[in-house]
């Protein structure tokens, strides 16, 4: 019920009820928390009071949802900041494997590029040997 009083052109109204309907007290249930985890098991929580456990679920997820593309465009930011030198550093770093990997093959072309190289000089040394004989006597 509302009570209102009229004072000139003016109008103030209050209502007659001493609480609200939802009040926040004690002897009242909080509700539901929606609690779900992710594939490395870090949980996520609504902050938010929801009737059903279903609807915080749910909640959950659609803030989950959020977090993760934010955290995604901060990431595809950060990568697009980045050098191609060092975003290959931070792909050497997050997976150490993938690095042995690459380090193997990097070695391998560098030896077989030195091999190259020893042949083409002495390759160069025996034809200049052959040109000029008289040059090492």
């Amino acid at each position: 019920m509302r009570f209102g009083i009229r004072i000139g052109p003016f109008w103030a109204s209050t209502s007659t009820r001493r609480r609200s309907r939802r009040s926040k007290s004690p002897r009242r249930a909080e509700g539901f928390h929606g609690i779900i985890r992710d594939e490395n098991g870090t949980e996520h929580r609504c902050p938010h009071n929801h009737r059903t456990l279903e609807a915080a679920q749910e909640c959950t997820r659609r803030l989950n949802r959020r977090h993760d593309e934010a955290v995604s465009a901060a990431e595809a930011r950060r990568f697009g900041q980045m050098t191609p030198e060092e975003y290959r550093q931070h792909l050497m770093d997050s997976d150490p494997e993938w690095a042995a990997q690459v380090r193997g093959r990097e070695a391998a072309v560098q030896a077989e590029t030195d091999a190259a190289l020893r042949k083409m000089k002495d390759e160069l040394a025996a034809d200049q040997a052959r040109e000029d004989p008289g040059a090492d006597a």
